[in-house]
């Protein structure tokens, strides 16, 4: 039954990225779920009921300049001490693309995290999917400012998008968030 409930819940993060972080935690014990885990599973599905009516709103109108944000969340996993990746890329006002996704090696510092983080964020996934080495991130990091690719810019934590796909925030501070990803409440139209 758990399996069945978050590989759904897997799909409709497809399309809701609020929900992106909880998914991912709740993957992590797709194999040995206990009831703790069923119980987190439920209570995401009870924020799902609440908030049937939201969606993503894609203005017709808006710029071709893209913008990411990016984050880790260091040493997140207590059982095998790896980071969480969290991105979201926009187009415009409009969000595109969002991952989160706990990192293939365990980082040595913050630091680290952080630029395995970025590689992820503006490099090819199934090449970077591959590679466990740090200075390959860095790299790969460097060669894109070098190229003019990205530019990088400090994020105020209350005001970094990706926090959300990191880590468990406080209500205020998430709602704060989605408001941000361009969620809207859609009114159901009256036929």
């Amino acid at each position: 039954m758990y399996r069945r409930l978050v590989g759904r819940l897997i799909y409709l993060s497809l399309t809701r990225p609020n929900i992106a972080q909880g998914v991912q935690q709740l993957t992590q014990f797709m194999q040995s779920p206990c009831s703790d885990h069923l119980k987190s599973a439920l209570h995401l599905l009870k924020y799902l009921k609440g908030t049937l009516l939201h969606g993503l709103y894609y203005p017709v109108e808006s710029s071709l300049q893209l913008t990411a944000y990016c984050d880790a969340d260091w040493a997140t996993c207590t059982i095998t001490w790896k980071s969480i990746t969290g991105y979201c890329v926009f187009l415009g006002d409009s969000l595109v693309s969002w991952k989160t996704k706990k990192q293939a090696t365990v980082s040595r510092s913050s630091a680290e995290a952080e630029y395995r983080s970025m590689a992820t964020t503006v490099s090819n996934s199934v090449f970077h999917e591959r590679t466990k080495y740090l200075d390959i991130d860095c790299h790969i990091v460097r060669e894109k400012l070098k190229a003019g690719f990205i530019t990088t810019s400090h994020v105020p934590s209350k005001f970094q998008i990706a926090n959300m796909f990191t880590k468990i925030l406080p209500f205020a501070a998430f709602k704060f968030l989605i408001s941000k990803l361009g969620m809207i409440y859609v009114f159901p139209s009256q036929a």
